[in-house]
């Protein structure tokens, strides 16, 4: 008798160990996809940040900017951006508007302030 209830506790702890390993990776996928969804979200972001610019830069809200952000992480704060499909005076042309829309900004937010 005493076998028969050490097989049926080794079977019941199998099914436990079993249980929490899909437990554990249910939870590992769940995490994964709320990783890669905040940093889609991150790149959509940043992606309409550019398309801003340029929209600002040529008063057309249909423009998109040349630049496209390939990837970004939300946990680094990071993002990566190609630059392949810009001429270099389409470049120079949005990071200046970039930068005189960054200081124009900035002076708006400081007169707020006052």
């Amino acid at each position: 008798m005493t076998a028969c209830t050490s097989q049926e506790a080794r079977e019941r702890a199998e099914q436990r160990k079993v249980q929490r390993k899909i437990a554990q990776e249910d939870d590992d996928r769940a995490s994964q996809q709320s990783y890669d969804a905040a940093n889609n979200t991150r790149a959509l972001e940043e992606q309409q940040k550019l398309d801003a610019v340029e929209q600002k830069r040529t008063n057309n809200v249909y423009a998109h900017s040349c630049r496209k952000v390939t990837q970004a992480s939300w946990e680094l704060n990071a993002v990566s951006v190609d630059t392949g499909q810009c001429t270099p005076e389409q470049l120079r042309m949005e990071t200046d508007a970039e930068k005189s829309q960054a200081v124009e900004k900035m002076f708006a937010d400081e007169k707020h302030k006052q």
